[in-house]
């Protein structure tokens, strides 16, 4: 049975921060990053980044990585225009994105596809 991770509410595009500029390899590029409160999501041309502070203040980080090589499938449920879900199945696992009616769901699946294609 796959391991069900955190639900991550993305609200708002954001240019990518240092702190995840600085881990990306030399061949890899960030494509959109997104913010959930303290949070952020950053999809690259080889991997989703998921940046989880905790603590008041955001003084615990974690850094969790998903290859997009490892995505089995992922799904984009519409029920209105202002509710969007994002699932990302790999073998073992399941991530669900919540997507704000800021964000524009069709521009995100292109860059995964663009992203899983290479």
């Amino acid at each position: 049975m796959a391991t069900q991770h955190p639900i991550w509410t993305l609200t708002k595009k954001i240019d990518t921060p240092q702190n995840i500029s600085a881990v990306l390899d030399t061949n890899e590029t960030a494509l959109v990053s997104y913010i959930d409160g303290k949070d952020i999501f950053t999809l690259t041309n080889q991997r989703i980044l998921l940046s989880d502070s905790q603590g008041l203040f955001g003084s615990e980080h974690t850094l969790y990585v998903l290859p997009v090589s490892k995505i089995e499938a992922y799904s984009l449920q519409q029920a209105n225009l202002q509710k969007n879900t994002l699932t990302i199945d790999t073998w073992n696992d399941q991530y669900i994105f919540k997507l704000d009616h800021s964000i524009d769901p069709n521009e995100l699946l292109k860059l995964l596809a663009q992203a899983m294609a290479r």
